[in-house]
């Protein structure tokens, strides 16, 4: 019994590691990747069919609400840097595009901004994986927090 014990917790052990390997390799390589991002026919890129994607100019379970708010883009941007891990990659007249780190396996995510008049239309997507257990949504939300207070 104590053999087949230290067997499995042996077993465990190993798979915890090749895992977190794993998750350190994607979150090292999605520094890397550059996804086709920006304003195309006056909307945000489409989400890809996995769940780790949000935007207000999507349906069903990819939906999140745009932001309503009479701030201006500079000091949208600056509530954003303001967020942990975060980097300011582009900015144009009407567009913003940062990049979030996560803290622990550094997965990059994109989260782009398209301001029409009062509306801060969103897409936030994780650059690598499936899931990304709702990490896009809740910054989305957190970020309506911080602009509507």
């Amino acid at each position: 019994m104590k053999n087949l014990v230290k067997i499995m917790t042996s077993i465990l052990l190993a798979i915890l590691i090749i895992s977190g390997g794993r998750f350190i390799y994607m979150g090292s390589e999605s520094k890397n990747i550059r996804p086709k991002l920006g304003i195309f026919d006056e909307r945000l890129t489409a989400c890809p069919d996995k769940p780790n994607c949000v935007s207000s100019f999507e349906d069903g379970d990819h939906f999140i609400a745009a932001i309503d708010t009479k701030l201006g883009l500079d000091e949208v941007k600056s509530k954003i840097l303001t967020m942990e891990n975060t980097k300011l990659i582009s900015q144009k007249e009407n567009y913003l595009h940062f990049t979030f780190a996560s803290s622990l396996f550094k997965f990059v995510d994109d989260l782009e901004i398209l301001k029409d008049g009062d509306k801060l239309h969103i897409r936030s997507a994780s650059r690598v994986g499936y899931s990304d257990l709702g990490a896009n949504r809740k910054r989305v939300e957190e970020l309506r927090d911080i602009l509507t207070k």
